[in-house]
């Protein structure tokens, strides 16, 4: 019998949103069939497929929209067609009758979806809406026509968002936080779709992910720390430095995770933890970064355009401050999230991943050496104006 929303958060809150109602999987989850992971031509879905293709012994089936040429999407994602166990890149128009999707993929024998894609608009409800709510009962539908074992949602840890003490590992409700972007209803209004699918489902929410922590690579978009970096880069000079540092302040938290410890814990979830499950996905350790992103931003080396230096410190800082504002909301409250599955998952996995001043240090540096590969942020507009 499948849980509705209002079934599953009355469950978890009866257990004290710790999520010790469910044992760990005796033995690791291997589905019967082939996995869909959706997402992967984005920074996050990329990652997955890349975990599952050392987790699984079934195919990988990675859906595409129509405008991306498959084989570059297998070069980028370094599955070779000889690769066992065999990747199947498949485009796909979701805005087609999701009949034709369930038909096309029919053959696969999908046992499994992953569901990464999705929209990060800070402000658009018709994009996240589309992106979001839309997408992901697009792929439910497909799910429960497929009878698919297991339907892995990944969400936000910022879902629910930002009130006082813990976030527990349950569905959250409408008004029990504060929303600081459309972004955080869109995706906790999506987790109460996927909870009333009556699939077997697996919610992950991932705090704010950051690159590899042995080398700092980073090929997603400017997010986090990197869209607060790529704005001093864009707007400010070294004489603005000192009013960054009052702008991030001394209060709060940085809940970061590095790339490769988000594959290592999605590895460890989708093995052990039992369907019908909630999950974050978050390092061990964040009270010093919030200071490390204060000292990074300050060492920062800055060639600012000639133009900006016409403007005086009050208006680049400004201009610095549109483009960084919710994150600058985000880093200024002190986030506690429950780990009630990481506590648990402590047994399987030896060492649960943290995130260190020097590991986010490499980031940074990488990001220094790196930034110009980046899409940046919108250039100057004619000579005097300085909007973005």
């Amino acid at each position: 019998m499948g849980f509705t929303s209002k079934r599953l958060a009355e469950t978890l809150v009866t257990q004290n949103g710790d999520l010790g109602l469910m044992p760990l999987l005796r033995s690791p989850f291997e589905p019967g069939g082939a996995v869909v992971v959706t997402g992967v031509t984005g920074f996050v879905g990329r990652a997955l497929a890349q975990t599952l293709r050392q987790t699984v012994s079934q195919p990988l089936v990675l859906p595409v929209r129509k405008r991306h040429d498959p084989a570059r999407i297998q070069a980028s994602l370094g599955l070779e067609k000889t690769a066992r166990p065999a990747c199947h890149v498949l485009p796909i128009d979701v805005d087609d009758d999701v009949q034709k999707t369930i038909a096309r993929l029919r053959p696969y024998r999908i046992k499994a979806i992953v569901h990464a894609a999705g929209s990060c608009h800070y402000t658009s409800d018709h994009d996240l809406i589309r992106g979001n709510q839309q997408l992901t009962q697009y792929w439910l539908d497909v799910g429960r026509a497929l009878d698919v074992e297991r339907f892995v949602y990944i969400s936000t840890a910022f879902c629910g968002g930002r009130r006082e003490g813990v976030l527990p590992e349950r569905l959250h409700e409408d008004g029990e936080g504060e929303d600081l972007t459309r972004y955080m209803w869109s995706k906790r209004t999506t987790e109460h779709l996927v909870a009333a699918s009556q699939l077997p489902f697996l919610i992950l929410r991932p705090s704010i992910l950051i690159g590899h922590s042995q080398t700092g690579n980073y090929d997603g978009r400017l997010y986090g720390p990197y869209q607060i970096w790529a704005a001093i880069l864009r707007w400010l000079t070294a004489d603005d430095v000192s009013g960054v540092s009052q702008m991030l302040g001394n209060n709060g938290s940085l809940p970061l995770l590095h790339i490769d410890m988000f594959q290592q814990l999605f590895q460890a979830a989708w093995q052990h933890v039992p369907p019908q499950s909630i999950m974050h996905l978050v390092s061990r350790e964040d009270q010093e970064l919030r200071h490390c992103l204060v000292k990074y931003c300050a060492a920062m080396k800055l060639s600012p355009d000639d133009r900006l230096l016409r403007r005086t410190s009050e208006e680049r800082l400004r201009m610095w401050h549109k483009h960084v504002r919710v994150n600058l909301q985000i880093s200024h409250h002190h986030w506690q999230f429950s780990q009630g599955w990481l506590n648990q998952l402590a047994h399987v996995v030896p060492a649960l991943p943290s995130v260190t001043p020097e590991s986010f240090l490499t980031c940074h540096n990488w990001f220094q050496q790196n930034h110009k590969t980046f899409v940046t942020l919108p250039a100057l507009k004619a000579e005097g104006n300085l909007a973005g």
